[in-house]
């Protein structure tokens, strides 16, 4: 089951979308697609290519740019119980729809993230995703709230470190 749309334009979360338990990477999704940004920088600049995907021992995170939007990093983590190729064919399908619903709002994008807001009804309307939490609306009082993925506790307890090394990654990687 996939869990988790990260749709992430120059480092910052356009779409953080959450089916199954909603807070099982924790409550810093700032840092969690700043950390995949930067992983995937790292990966190009090092060995010329590009993450595919990473299989964790709960996870599976899978990585792709829309040739259409090649400044789009479209990143989907899934249980792992789910064929491959199954959420490479939904990862594609759902970055068509994104680019083609929001191709002029990304053209004049300005930093606000609200006007994507819409999107995760999208894929609910279309069957493409599941209400998280067994459906339930709001996170308050959710007992997965307080889990987090173990190594990005290290980047959470050296946060501006961190965020300092992620601003040169992207700021070398723009110009």
């Amino acid at each position: 089951m996939i869990r988790n749309i990260f749709i992430i334009k120059d480092g910052v979360p356009l779409i953080k979308l959450h089916f199954g338990e909603c807070h099982s990477l924790g409550s810093n999704e700032e840092l969690l697609t700043g950390f995949l940004c930067a992983l995937q920088n790292f990966s190009k600049e090092l060995t010329g290519s590009t993450i595919k995907s990473i299989n964790l021992e709960e996870y599976n995170f899978y990585f792709y740019r829309d040739e259409r939007r090649p400044d789009l990093l479209h990143v989907f983590i899934s249980d792992g119980g789910e064929d491959p190729s199954d959420i490479n064919f939904k990862i594609r399908r759902i970055a068509g729809i994104f680019t083609s619903k929001y191709d002029s709002t990304l053209e004049a994008f300005d930093g606000e993230v609200s006007q994507f807001d819409d999107f995760k009804q999208v894929l609910l309307d279309m069957n493409l995703a599941r209400k998280n939490c067994g459906g339930h609306e709001e996170c308050e009082g959710c007992p997965n709230n307080t889990k987090t993925l173990k190594f990005l506790n290290t980047f959470q307890t050296n946060r501006t470190g961190f965020l300092s090394w992620l601003r040169k990654v992207f700021k070398k990687n723009r110009s």
